[in-house]
């Protein structure tokens, strides 16, 4: 369910110079330290120059906030820092403060005084709940659009005028929007903020300090290296929408990785209550990628938050169509991948389609070399999401003794052909295979496996075929099978490699897989023909594999080069013919509509 975040995680703080400011006196409760310091602030004359502490208003880790009320009786708030060599952040959190003062949306902030132990910020009171409280009071019925627009135009564009005086909050959460009696949103805590510097080119430079609450933390921290702080604003302001409209959180934190690993975007699942125009907007706030996510002009333009949006209000739903939308009330959404609905076939993708290869996704590692037919990774094109059932096709070329460590799997049909090389497979199983050119492994991940794949080979570099097909059933038994395909049986003809598990007593010598799907491999030598007949409802894609580039085949008239795919629909037979000096080597998958 939607719980109150803590903060996990925290790196080192920035160290800067102090600044001049007002600082009102503080009168601290009975038995805290009341030995003003000297520091580099002004003291100044005002009404509020003398504060008194009374309710404690909420309570981190180092801080308490207290009302507080002067001698003419105005009511404030105090936030007490305590000075812990935990807490290094304050000079930061000040800074902050100052510069974002005035700002629409921004919690407004009048000082600051310093004791031995311990430094109060002063703030106007802001008489209302945060966001959690809010949701908390409702039992986690989704907040209307309507609404939810309202309070995110106001925080998109206090975050984005952060952005632009160069502040990262680092830490927004439903905890850190306050909602006043009017319904006003108001962004607070800047205790982790970062400031942003630029390069020459006058590009945000990434930082490898990297804090801020789990549940709404960016796939990117999983990864080595600096990230950008902006970018992790986003996904936050993208959570926090998200929490909002639907009640729940978009994801559990132990499915990060797997978005991370097999997806583009956080799945925003259809609602009556939600319109497109927002689901659009939180898929483009919950981009993997983070360079596509900063760059959403949707993301932080506070004025097209603001649109309003005539839907269904929330009073007007059913709570069971609350539970089927949503998982459940106040439970975690499950990654995307496993909820997510397959996308509509392309609209350019009818009878025969050709993906060329140079227009596929590319990613050099240097020890990995691959290139992605589908979505994946950091690659992501909206045209090339999927195509039915049929997931990701990525060719890889693996440097000498290298590979994929042991990493997790759920709900995908996985299989491995091998071009070249040798591949070192071990999974939790206790399976270990060392797989040469003709062998196809094959692990169905069902409800969860961990497997590793590795370069058996410390010279010679290892070169295949990785391919996801989506299972017609979630969370079955993991298995694995290896068969061996011959190059002999392959020549001059569509040999079948994979069939569907209801036809596994017909095709005995092939492997099967849990989904309505048949795989062919062939090889031709110039000028040989194979032709393949498609029933009524199928489709097809083939993949003619690169190897060195002199491969070509031609399919119903459509030429097709090494690394080349193309796309079969609304097409009853094809045939195939190799018309280039190398054996062209490809696959044909045959699969429902």
């Amino acid at each position: 369910m939607v719980a109150r975040s803590c903060r996990a995680f925290s790196g080192p703080a920035l160290s800067l110079s102090n600044d001049k400011e007002y600082s009102p006196h503080v009168n601290l409760p009975e038995g805290e330290d009341k030995q003003e310091i000297k520091s580099t602030s002004t003291t100044m004359t005002t009404p509020h120059a003398h504060m008194h502490l009374e309710a404690v208003l909420g309570s981190g880790s180092n801080a308490v906030v207290y009302e507080a009320r002067d001698a003419t009786g105005k009511v404030m708030a105090v936030k007490r820092i305590d000075h812990s060599p935990r807490n290094r952040r304050v000079q930061n959190e000040i800074r902050a403060n100052q510069m974002m003062s005035g700002v629409q949306g921004v919690c407004p902030y009048r000082g600051y005084q310093k004791f031995e132990k311990s430094t109060c910020l002063l703030f106007d009171k802001i008489y209302g709940k945060d966001m959690f409280s809010v949701l908390e009071h409702r039992k986690f019925t989704p907040l209307p659009e309507r609404r939810v627009r309202k309070m995110m135009s106001t925080i998109a564009g206090a975050l984005a005028e952060c952005h632009r005086r160069g502040i990262a909050h680092r830490d927004v959460k439903l905890e850190n929007i306050m909602l006043d009696e009017e319904d006003n949103a108001f962004l607070i805590d800047f205790g982790l903020v970062s400031f942003l510097h630029t390069n020459s080119n006058g590009l945000e430079n990434p930082t490898s300090d990297i804090c801020g609450s789990a549940e709404y933390s960016a796939p990117e921290i999983l990864r080595s290296g600096p990230v950008n702080a902006t970018s992790l604003d986003a996904w936050s302001l993208g959570v926090t929408a998200f929490a909002l409209l639907y009640g729940a959180f978009p994801y559990s934190i132990g499915d990060l990785e797997d978005i991370l690993l097999y997806e583009q975007h956080v799945h925003v699942p259809e609602s009556g209550r939600v319109s497109e125009d927002m689901r659009e907007r939180l898929t483009r706030l919950l981009w993997v990628d983070p360079k596509k996510r900063a760059g959403a002009p949707i993301g932080l333009n506070h004025k097209t938050w603001a649109v309003s949006h005539r839907g269904t209000d929330v009073s007007e739903v059913n709570s069971d169509t609350i539970r089927t939308q949503t998982g459940g009330r106040g439970r975690s959404f499950r990654s995307c991948c496993r909820n997510k609905k397959f996308p509509e076939q392309p609209n350019n993708m009818s009878k025969l389609t050709v993906r060329r290869s140079s227009e596929r996704g590319h990613a050099d590692h240097g020890w990995l070399n691959s290139y992605h037919t589908f979505s994946f990774a950091m690659y992501y094109d909206s045209k090339y999401d999927q195509f039915g059932t049929l997931r990701v096709i990525n060719e890889d070329r693996v440097s000498g003794g290298k590979g994929f460590g042991t990493h997790p799997h759920k709900n995908f049909e996985i299989f491995s052909y091998v071009l070249a090389g040798t591949i070192e497979h071990r999974d939790g199983m206790g399976n270990r295979e060392i797989l040469k050119r003709g062998d196809v492994q094959f692990t169905s991940a069902g409800a969860g496996i961990s497997h590793s794949e590795y370069n058996h080979d410390p010279k010679l570099p290892l070169y295949f075929l990785q391919i996801w097909v989506q299972p017609d059933q979630k969370n079955l038994k993991p298995e694995y099978q290896m068969k061996t395909f011959s190059e002999e049986k392959k020549r001059g003809q569509l040999l079948r490699i994979l069939t569907p598990k209801a036809q596994a007593t017909q095709y005995p010598d092939t492997i099967t897989i849990n989904q309505d799907m048949h795989v062919f491999a062939s090889i031709l030598s110039k000028s040989q023909t194979v032709h393949h007949n498609f029933p009524s409802g199928r489709q097809g894609y083939i993949h003619l594999a690169m190897h060195d580039g002199g491969s070509k085949i031609n399919v119903n008239g459509q030429d097709l080069s090494s690394g080349d795919g193309l796309f079969i629909t609304n097409t009853d037979t094809i045939t195939i013919t190799s018309t280039g000096e190398e054996d062209a080597e490809f696959l044909l998958f045959d699969m429902k509509q």
